[in-house]
């Protein structure tokens, strides 16, 4: 049995630009306060880093972005499914004209419930179909089945493949970078916490004003 992927989750509870201004914020009050806090660790690199990972979070792509990809290859996917059926519809109502709906022929094509096949058997049925279109095209072809037809319904069963790949593809890819920008955020949220902490520490026994703006429930 597969195990179940376990999400990544995020730190915090307030939106992700509010991470972005509360490290753009927190840098100017460390550098206002460095000589203060020089003995703790804290240095103009350090909140130049601070800054930096604010920016490369902020201009990471979010997971709308990548939901968008998810629904334009989901729409090509569906988009070539009703190409497919709609072709397949057409060999129904010509073997249907053709041999007779009770006939040996034409259920030997599947055309029953086409319309409700999963992702899977549809490519597979519509093989089939064309398969059997090429074998009677010379019976069928009084109906408008010709080798153009037959080659273009054809053409689409491959497309209907890369079609359902792509979804999965999009799907992969968002999965991952939502994790990645997850975790980024919580490294992120874990350095502001770490200079916050490092903030009140020092201000908590002399200067209440300072050691409030090292509160980050007071920022948000």
């Amino acid at each position: 049995m597969e195990a179940k992927l376990i999400e990544t989750l995020r730190l915090y509870t307030f939106s992700d630009g509010t991470l972005c201004a509360l490290a753009r914020s927190l840098a100017t009050t460390l550098t206002r306060d460095l000589a203060d806090l020089a003995s703790r660790g804290v240095t103009a690199e350090k909140i130049e880093d601070l800054l930096e990972m604010g920016k490369t979070f902020n201009d990471m792509p979010t997971d709308p972005e990548y939901l968008g990809d998810v629904t334009q290859a989901s729409e090509v996917k569906l988009k070539l499914r009703e190409d497919l059926l709609a072709a397949a519809r057409r060999l129904r109502t010509a073997a249907f004209n053709t041999y007779g709906e009770k006939s040996r022929k034409y259920k030997r094509f599947g055309f029953e419930k086409m319309d409700k096949l999963t992702e899977d058997k549809l490519p597979r049925i519509a093989k089939k179909m064309v398969r059997l279109g090429n074998m009677f095209q010379t019976q069928l072809a009084d109906q408008g089945v010709d080798a153009t037809f037959l080659n273009a319904f054809a053409a689409l069963i491959p497309q209907y493949y890369t079609a359902l790949e792509n979804v999965d593809i999009a799907e992969e890819i968002r999965d991952i970078e939502s994790e990645k920008r997850t975790e980024f955020a919580n490294s992120l949220y874990r350095e502001i916490v770490r200079f916050t902490s490092t903030g009140k520490d020092v201000y908590a026994a002399n200067n209440p004003a300072k050691y409030n703006d090292y509160v980050i429930m007071n920022k948000v």
